[in-house]
């Protein structure tokens, strides 16, 4: 778990650091003028598209940690929570789920069981697919 959070701080990083670079290289040598606007255009839409996956990503992890730390709370509790954390976690859920249709991807549960006083819920990680 914790090499995902780095990998996917470090990718943040590295776009963070690629598009100013890209767009000031553009800029002072005039490589945007004449026949070179699509390529411009291009450049500017990978990185773009590139930044949406990356935000993606990191709502899907931020989800999934916020997850995590419910099932433990209502593990910890000795009172039946179950209908309160399947409530919360559709709320921290449809906001991933909203932006991913939005950008054209595609996000998924992986659903696993997990024991809270007593019963057996299935709880959903999320997994990013066809970005």
């Amino acid at each position: 778990m914790k090499k995902n959070i780095v990998c996917i701080l470090l990718s943040i990083i590295i776009v963070m650091v690629a598009i100013p670079t890209c767009a000031s290289a553009a800029v002072k040598d005039g490589s945007c003028n004449g026949n070179s606007v699509q390529y411009c255009t291009t450049v500017s839409t990978s990185v773009s598209d590139a930044v949406k996956t990356l935000k993606l990503r990191a709502m899907v992890l931020s989800a999934n940690l916020q997850i995590k730390a419910l099932v433990k709370v209502a593990q910890a509790t000795p009172y039946d929570d179950v209908d309160w954390l399947l409530a919360r976690i559709e709320n921290i859920v449809a906001p991933v789920f909203a932006y991913a249709e939005s950008i054209g991807a595609t996000v998924v549960c992986e659903y696993e069981q997990v024991v809270i006083d007593g019963r057996t819920v299935l709880i959903d990680p999320l997994k990013v697919i066809n970005v």
